[in-house]
């Protein structure tokens, strides 16, 4: 059986069809995996009288599998002054939310590990919150925030 030249040429087109269908769809996708393997921005939530900022970071560092990926809190003076460096174990792939309950407790919301918290002490340390203290059983409560 003999194919006419615009039988080829159907051939030929749709071959090319399919090439370029599946290289746009390679380059799709390795665009994609690029741009959401890309580190999570900070989040920065300052206190409400703003002496003070809670930094959320993700934890990159893949020295320990079990925090890698994990939220981690900084507290902040104005000027930049680290109070509090505290690595929560919480996963950042699960829901979460970090937030001031006044200007002395900072309270983490996480749907994996539950809440934490900390408050500054009169000695100018932060320390954690008890399971018991009254933000940290509304933050179970309500759960994470949507930010």
């Amino acid at each position: 059986m003999s194919v006419t030249p615009l039988g080829r040429f159907v051939v030929l087109g749709v071959g090319l069809i399919l090439a370029l269908s599946l290289a746009l769809a390679v380059g799709v996708t390795l665009f994609l995996q690029s741009y959401l393997r890309q580190p999570p921005r900070d989040r920065l939530v300052p206190s409400p009288d703003g002496r003070r900022v809670v930094r959320a970071t993700i934890n990159q560092d893949k020295a320990n599998p079990r925090q890698y990926l994990c939220v981690r809190i900084r507290i902040e003076d104005a000027a930049g002054r680290v109070e509090m460096d505290e690595q929560t174990g919480a996963s950042h792939v699960m829901r979460w939310s970090v937030g001031w309950s006044g200007n002395d407790r900072v309270i983490l919301r996480s749907s994996d590990i539950g809440p934490l918290g900390w408050r500054l002490g009169p000695d100018g340390t932060w320390k954690p919150l008890p399971p018991n203290d009254p933000a940290i059983v509304e933050a179970g409560r309500t759960g994470p925030k949507d930010d």
